[in-house]
């Protein structure tokens, strides 16, 4: 889809998606509807009746979903920098130091093998987890953007959008016609109004503390 919005009169080399984090921002965009229970009601046949008894928890698993990812996104990224850093160190050992610090896990007791290795981005997709974090954020501040100013309308954490033709039509100009035309960062803030960084993510997703 995001291949399909490119011009055919931009220039070849620069027919091309800004960045890696931005196919994964629209990917991640319309990948989280699956967990809207409207979105299922409109296009996946679940009845009426279902969807405010669901609604609630669909909201509270796409959050954990999110903060979880949030913290393993780190364990990788930093891991992948330290590893580059130093390879000779021991790998076994700050594989664990970064589980327990971002994910709160605890080593096994008398753990000493390469937990680290069985992850396949290491070795077939190197250097390419921040990818997800950002697109996520990028996802974010997509989603802010077309509920505040492109539909001016609606329930940030029910609104579905899809279907709509202003919602295709702002990512078709906004997001896929620059093509590589525009350096990521340049991409996001034409398309979001702002620099990428986290509020939108914390907005969506960090429920914050109530009132006792």
């Amino acid at each position: 889809m995001y291949d399909q919005g490119l011009p055919a009169d931009l220039p070849y080399v620069l027919r091309m998606p800004a960045h890696t984090l931005t196919t994964e921002a629209v990917a991640m965009l319309f990948g989280r509807l699956s967990k809207s229970a409207p979105w299922m009601h409109e296009w996946a046949g679940l009845p009426a009746a279902r969807v405010a008894g669901i609604e609630a928890e669909c909201r509270q698993m796409l959050q954990f979903e999110q903060l979880v990812f949030s913290r393993w996104a780190q364990v990788m990224v930093r891991f992948e920098r330290a590893l580059y850093r130093d390879p000779d160190q021991d790998l076994d050992t700050l594989w664990w130091d970064l589980t327990e610090r971002y994910q709160g896990l605890r080593r096994p007791e008398g753990r000493q093998a390469p937990d680290w290795a069985a992850k396949y981005h290491l070795a077939m997709v190197p250097v390419y987890y921040h990818n997800y974090a950002l697109g996520e954020w990028m996802a974010s501040q997509l989603h802010e953007m077309i509920v505040r100013d492109v539909l001016h309308a609606g329930d940030p954490e029910t609104i579905t959008y899809s279907g709509s033709a202003a919602v295709g039509e702002y990512l078709r100009q906004r997001v896929f016609a620059p093509g590589a035309e525009l350096e990521w960062d340049e991409l996001v803030a034409f398309a979001t109004g702002r620099p990428l960084g986290p509020e939108a993510f914390a907005a969506q997703f960090v429920t914050p503390p109530r009132d006792s």
